[in-house]
């Protein structure tokens, strides 16, 4: 583990930690995901729903860790991700 995530874990509360493990954790499957299978096509819809569950666990992240500053919340998701998961620059 590195420094910075032994700091989080030993400065945060239990809810920013938690939300941290949850973005790790969607980060690891979008690594796990990325690297596939060379036998295989790539499949860019499961890409996508990777994608956006990270930018979800991300935004759930950042949300927790500025409760516990007591940082005044984004109007919009820090991503920019709209209900359906595409950014502006990214819808068809």
């Amino acid at each position: 583990m590195t420094d910075a995530w032994e700091e989080l874990c030993l400065l945060a509360d239990a809810d920013t930690v938690d939300a941290a493990r949850r973005m790790r954790a969607a980060a690891k499957r979008m690594e796990e995901f990325a690297r596939g299978s060379a036998d295989s096509e790539f499949d860019l819809d499961g890409w996508g729903v990777q994608a956006l569950k990270l930018r979800r666990a991300r935004d759930a992240f950042y949300a927790a860790a500025r409760a516990r500053m007591g940082v005044k919340a984004l109007a919009t998701s820090s991503s920019l991700i709209h209900e359906d998961g595409a950014p502006d620059s990214y819808r068809r």
